[in-house]
């Protein structure tokens, strides 16, 4: 699948590429630190990315560490598309330091995978965890 003209934001936190085979698909990727003092770089790029696609992918696969203003964040741009009619998606289940997080932040459990789903908040697993 090929790409198109990628666009990179300050410090490298979180780059977008456009398919270039399906134009209104971009794909974001995070990098580093998504923490309440690198957030705004994200924050800065992720409404124009929502209004121009029609479904977002995100890797969150880079990330050495998120703490709850970045978890707020992709919950903020997963509303957002909901309510835009749009897809917002994690490319792969979290893992590493996004896995961490949720678990710390109590959004899953240790031992949750996609499969499970805890009542009213099952939106949130399949969100985080199906990829």
């Amino acid at each position: 699948m090929g790409k198109g003209k990628g666009d990179a934001a300050p410090e490298e936190i979180v780059s977008v590429e456009w398919d270039a085979g399906t134009p209104d698909r971009a794909f974001v990727r995070l990098a580093g630190d998504l923490t309440i003092g690198t957030v705004e770089a994200v924050h800065g790029v992720l409404p124009g990315v929502l209004l121009k696609a029609g479904s977002v992918a995100v890797d969150a696969g880079h990330l050495r560490s998120i703490d709850l203003s970045g978890l707020q964040l992709l919950i903020a741009g997963r509303r957002s598309a909901e309510n835009a009619g749009k897809l917002f998606y994690l490319t792969a289940p979290a893992d590493g330091a996004l896995r961490r997080s949720l678990v710390a932040a109590g959004l899953v459990a240790a031992g949750d995978d996609a499969g499970s789903d805890d009542g009213d908040d099952g939106w949130v697993d399949a969100f985080w965890l199906a990829g």
